[in-house]
């Protein structure tokens, strides 16, 4: 019997080796094979079926038929229901230690299923919640942002309308409009003092318009009024009724002194505002001289005939004979 037992569990390589230097699965096909080669009465088996190749489990399984065909009562503990259902005339489904249902195989196995099944639908159902409820907290965060921008936006605006006049954005006139600064021919948020600047701006107008006019204003940063241009100046623009304006407004001496400053564009037709907002925060640099006030008039400065001081050339030049 115990070549049976050997041949059975396929260890014979391994049959006088310590059982201790034995793996799990070597183990349980030994017990196996020692159980039910000893004429049980009895077989309680715990998921033996789970143990070793293919051709084992085939083995073990033929063998347990057999065995049952002889009348040893067999006790099967094992989550493969289909085994449950081939070996066993009934079955006992526990869950947590607890008996659930008792009674023929083919049932007890269908209520498990079915309770697999509920398990299956209930985390489907639990991980749809969790997403629905971190797309809500999401949501939740992103108006949370947007109320946030609106109130940053809206005490902006009615800062800068305070500063520099009223804002009109609503763009159901206008479209795709454009403004940036430029000097020497690169876009620009500086420029030195006395450099040259060019305001290039575009839009397009979304229906025709009788008399279309644009003003740019230079503010201070602190909301000082400094100067207006405007194409009311020899109605430069006012023959376009539709279509794309493309225009440059070219300062060859740009004489602020050092500070930041805003420029406003206002569209027109006629005296209504088609927008009105600021275009543009830039700031003017340099100068090593003292400066007070807003613009930097170029001059020469004269003293007793010894000296001139000339602004444009930055430096002192002695006079010629005749004082010039």
């Amino acid at each position: 019997i115990a070549d049976e037992i050997i041949d059975f569990a396929e260890l014979d390589e391994f049959i006088n080796s310590p059982v201790e230097t034995y793996s799990s699965g070597m183990k349980a096909r030994l017990g196996f094979a020692v159980a039910v080669h000893l004429k049980p009465d009895i077989l309680l088996i715990d998921e033996i079926l789970a143990v070793g190749d293919y051709a084992f489990q085939n083995r073990c399984f033929a063998r347990m038929q057999q065995l049952k065909k002889n009348g040893v009562t067999i006790v099967l503990v094992s989550h493969a229901h289909n085994n449950v259902i081939q070996l066993c005339e009934r079955a006992v489904w526990l869950h947590q230690g607890k008996p659930m249902v008792m009674g023929e195989a083919p049932d007890a196995v269908k209520a498990y299923l079915a309770f697999l099944d509920s398990l299956e639908t209930r985390k489907a159902t639990q991980e749809n919640e969790k997403r629905k409820e971190a797309l809500q907290a999401q949501s939740r965060k992103h108006e949370k942002k947007a109320v946030a921008r609106k109130k940053v936006n809206d005490e902006k605006k009615k800062q800068d309308e305070n500063l520099y006049g009223p804002i009109h954005t609503d763009l159901n006139d206008i479209r795709n409009l454009q403004v940036h600064l430029e000097c020497d021919g690169e876009s620009v948020n500086s420029i030195g003092v006395h450099n040259p600047l060019t305001v290039v701006y575009s839009f397009e107008l979304c229906r025709p318009v009788a008399d279309l006019n644009v003003t740019l204003k230079f503010f201070r940063k602190d909301g000082l009024h400094l100067t207006t241009v405007s194409t009311l100046n020899g109605d430069l623009i006012r023959a376009i009724h539709e279509g794309r304006v493309d225009c440059r407004l070219e300062i060859p001496d740009f004489d602020f002194n050092p500070g930041t400053y805003v420029l406003v564009i206002a569209v027109h037709e006629g005296k209504s505002y088609l927008y009105r907002n600021v275009a543009a925060e830039f700031a003017v640099v340099g100068k090593d001289a003292f400066t007070w006030g807003i613009r930097d008039f170029k001059y020469r400065y004269l003293s007793a005939g010894i000296t001139i001081f000339d602004s444009t050339a930055g430096e002192n030049v002695p006079l010629t004979e005749d004082g010039e």
